[in-house]
C-alpha cells in the first residue's frame, strides 16, 4: 500500500506501521509514531490530536523516506540521533552502542553504592564508556557529586562521549581519556569504583544477532571473543590495582555469564561478590569489593 496525497495522519501512521511490520521490525507501532514525532516536532503522546489532519506532501515524503530507512534495519536511534537513558538524552551513532534499558539497573546499583560512601566526592571510572551513558548518568545523578573518568579505546566513540558530557552539563565533573582499559591510568591515583559495560558477546553468536545490532553497532563493542570473557579476563584482575581499599568493581554481563564472571572476581581476590538481575529477571551485572 502506498501513502497517497489525500491521507490524514492516522492513515499515514497505519501505512508506516504496516511497512515496518512487513519488514520484520519489532515495535513497529512505536517506531512509526516516533519517526513522525521526530520529523514533525509534535510530541508522540499528543499525535492522536492530529489524526484527522491532512499531512503536507513534504512531510509525507520525508516520513516515507525515514520509514524505508528503518525498514532496511537501521536502528531508530541512529535515524533520530539520540536515545533516552536514566531520564537523560544521549547522542548515538554507528561508533557507539545504543544505551539500553537493561543497563539502567547497573547504573542504579552503582549510584546506590557511591552515594553510601563516606567520601564527599567519590571518584569513579567508566571503562569501555562508548556513548558515555553510564559515566555521564553517574556524574549527573549522584547525590555525592561524584567525579567520573570516562575511558574507551575508540577515539570515534570518545567524540560521542564528549558531546554527551557537554550536552548533559557535567563537564566540571568528567574527564575523558583514550585508553585500552587501564593503560592510561596511574595506580597511585585509585578509584572508589570502576564500572564497565564491556564487549561480552561470543564471537560466533554475533552473526545471529538482529540486523540492527549486527550490521549497525560497532563490532569492537560487541565481540567478547570465543567464550565472551576475553575482556573480563583482563579487566577484573587489573581492576584490583586501580581501586582503593573498600572500592567496588561493577561489570555488566550477558545473561549466560552469571557463574563464569563471578568466578573471575573471586579468583582476583574480590569479596562480597554478587550477581544482580534486570527487569526481565535475567543476570545482568556482577559486583565485588576490594578489601585489601
Amino acid at each position: 500500500m502506498e501513502a497517497n496525497r489525500s491521507e490524514n495522519l492516522l492513515d499515514l501512521l497505519k501505512w508506516g506501521r504496516k511497512r515496518l511490520e512487513v519488514a520484520g521490525i519489532d515495535d513497529a507501532d512505536i517506531d512509526c509514531r516516533r519517526l513522525y514525532s521526530y520529523i514533525s516536532g509534535k510530541r508522540e503522546s499528543m499525535l492522536f490530536m492530529y489524526y484527522r489532519d491532512l499531512v503536507s506532501e513534504n512531510t509525507r515524503e520525508k516520513y516515507k523516506e525515514l520509514i524505508e530507512i528503518r525498514a532496511s534495519g537501521v536502528p531508530l536511534q541512529h535515524i533520530t540521533g539520540s536515545q533516552n537513558f536514566m531520564g537523560l538524552d544521549f547522542k548515538v551513532n554507528e561508533h557507539v552502542l545504543i544505551p539500553r534499558r537493561d543497563t539502567e539497573v547497573v547504573v542504579e546499583e552503582a549510584l546506590r553504592l557511591l552515594d553510601s560512601m563516606e567520601e564527599a566526592e567519590p571518584k569513579a571510572l567508566d571503562l569501555c564508556c562508548g556513548s558515555g551513558a553510564i559515566g555521564v548518568s553517574i556524574a549527573a545523578l549522584s547525590e555525592k557529586g561524584c567525579r567520573v573518568d570516562l575511558a574507551d579505546i575508540s577515539r570515534k566513540a570518545l567524540e560521542v562521549t564528549a558531546d554527551n558530557v557537554r550536552e548533559n552539563g557535567v563537564e566540571d565533573k568528567c574527564r575523558i581519556v583514550e585508553s585500552d582499559l587501564f593503560q592510561a591510568f596511574d595506580e597511585a591515583e585509585p578509584f572508589d569504583m570502576v564500572i564497565s559495560n564491556p564487549p561480552y558477546i561470543k564471537s560466533d553468536v554475533i552473526e545471529g544477532l538482529q540486523t540492527e545490532v549486527r550490521d549497525h553497532e560497532p563490532r569492537l563493542a560487541l565481540d567478547g571473543g570465543a567464550d565472551g570473557l576475553d575482556i573480563y579476563r583482563r579487566l577484573v584482575p587489573e581492576a584490583m590495582r586501580y581501586l582503593k581499599t573498600g572500592g567496588w568493581l561493577i561489570v555488566e554481563i550477558g545473561s549466560d555469564q552469571g557463574e563464569s564472571v563471578p568466578d573471575l572476581f573471586e579468583r582476583a581476590g574480590f569479596t562480597s561478590v554478587s550477581v544482580g538481575r534486570d527487569l526481565a529477571d535475567l543476570d545482568r551485572y556482577v559486583e565485588g569489593r576490594k578489601i585489601v
